[in-house]
């Protein structure tokens, strides 16, 4: 009978962070992205930096971010949370982020970012909010 060496287990740390990814859905009054994974230094910031690009350059300015499974944001993160706020805003557009963790909300309110972002605890009222401006800014225009 041939032995056989039980390997140790995995220490947690070695657990492969989930890859980020944003999925785009269209409202009447904005982009949905719903991101899922860390928002780190590399390919996330880039995977997100090119939806909110995508959603400009096909002319929806208003972008309603569900952060709930974005477990973490390092500072690579925050900078393309602001450059998002920054690129939209300069397209007379919005971004709006939604149901945070804990830790990305004490993050961005570390930073003093949470002072420029619009942030909400749900969609509906992110979408709320976009549509009363919506309709605000159509009534000045009657």
């Amino acid at each position: 009978r041939m032995a056989t060496a039980s390997l140790p287990p995995k220490p947690a740390g070695d657990v492969p962070a989930m890859s980020f990814r944003i999925t785009l859905r269209p409202n009447r009054f904005a982009m949905i992205g719903d991101a899922i994974g860390a928002m780190t230094l590399g390919d996330s910031t880039r995977k997100f930096r090119a939806a909110v690009q995508q959603c400009v350059d096909d002319g929806q300015v208003c972008l309603v971010v569900n952060m709930y499974e974005v477990p973490f944001v390092d500072s690579a993160g925050v900078a393309a949370i602001v450059a998002a706020h920054t690129t939209l805003s300069v397209a007379n557009g919005r971004l709006i982020l939604t149901r945070l963790y804990t830790r990305v909300s004490r993050i961005l309110s570390l930073t003093g970012v949470d002072t420029v972002l619009d942030i909400h605890q749900y969609e509906d009222s992110a979408l709320e909010k976009l549509r009363s401006l919506h309709e605000s800014s159509s009534a000045n225009v009657r």
